[in-house]
């Protein structure tokens, strides 16, 4: 009788043995799974960081350099000042947005948006390329499905007064309806020094932008569906 209660007891131990051995392996797993994921996060966040380095100063040069653009291309290229500040006088070089015309409207009256306006746009926008990461900038927002068309991508509508910054109440303020644009405005006149959600801290914001309606205030805006390809 002895014999098989030590025999027992022995089977018993040899369990739980087993058994602290798998709750070890299993403990083990999970911290190099955790260890593993930390570093590859922080690596993630190390690269970011790369990418972004000395964002400031390199969107600085970035901005100033579209005025060798509109040199070559006046015909194109339009360069247009806050619309809150006064025409007629000279602006720092960040109180202006630069737009290049990539297709104009084919309607012949000049009908453009008013501040007081409500605006139907389909557009994209994205940060200057920045590296590795992202070759072509950035994009931080979009109504594009896949690749930019105006006739399928889907639209946004804003309060022209509404625009979240500046530049791109100023731009959409010299568009025409059926206008497409790609603007250029400077972390002045977008989200500054703060930045916003995806878009570092002193971002010039490249919009392509098409003004697909205008709808004049108390007047109701005809809606708008558009298919995928």
């Amino acid at each position: 009788m002895m014999h098989i209660l030590r025999d027992h007891n022995a089977h018993g131990d040899a369990a739980r043995h087993r058994s602290l051995l798998g709750s070890l392996g299993w403990l083990c797993l999970v911290l190099t799974l955790g260890l593993a994921a930390a570093c590859s996060e922080e690596e993630a966040l190390d690269e970011q960081a790369r990418e972004f380095s000395d964002w400031q100063a390199r969107n600085d040069a970035f901005f100033l350099s579209l005025d060798d653009s509109l040199r070559r291309d006046a015909g194109r290229w339009v360069k247009l000042k806050n619309i809150s500040l006064d025409p007629l006088t000279d602006g720092a070089p960040t109180d202006y947005v630069y737009a290049l015309k990539l297709d104009s409207a084919a309607a012949p009256e000049q009908v453009f948006a008013k501040h007081t306006d409500s605006v139907r746009i389909s557009y994209e926008g994205r940060l200057m390329p920045s590296g590795r990461l992202y070759p072509d900038g950035m994009v931080y927002a979009s109504t594009v499905f896949s690749q930019y068309d105006s006739k399928t991508n889907a639209t946004a509508k804003y309060l022209v007064s509404a625009m979240p910054f500046a530049g791109w109440q100023t731009a959409v303020q010299h568009m025409r309806k059926g206008d497409y644009w790609r603007i250029y405005v400077p972390y002045d006149l977008g989200y500054g020094s703060a930045g916003s959600g995806k878009v570092p801290a002193y971002s010039t914001l490249i919009i392509d932008m098409t003004l697909v309606d205008i709808s004049p205030a108390g007047q109701v805006m005809a809606p708008w569906s558009a298919r995928r390809r």
